[in-house]
């Protein structure tokens, strides 16, 4: 889908919110996330811990979506 190896741009990965600028929406690529041109380790990481909280990709065009995604929440645990 262009996630991993970049196809999918920054400005095109949105969420309902995040805890700070080091867990944006950016980050929720799988392993390792380029982000204002510098790669680097993370994860997004949502402000709240209630089930109303989602990432969005605009993938610009129809697209076949395959593939499985673990969430995990810190501390507080979400998990689903």
């Amino acid at each position: 889908m262009g996630m991993s190896n970049g196809t999918v741009l920054d400005s095109e990965i949105s969420s309902s919110s995040s805890m700070d600028s080091l867990h944006s929406a950016a980050y929720a690529r799988v392993a390792i996330a380029t982000v204002d041109g510098i790669t680097r380790r993370g994860c997004w990481c949502a402000k709240t811990t209630d089930m109303n909280q989602y990432i969005e990709i605009d993938l610009r065009k129809p697209r076949k979506v395959t593939g499985k995604t673990k969430i995990l929440s810190g501390f507080r645990g979400i998990i689903t």
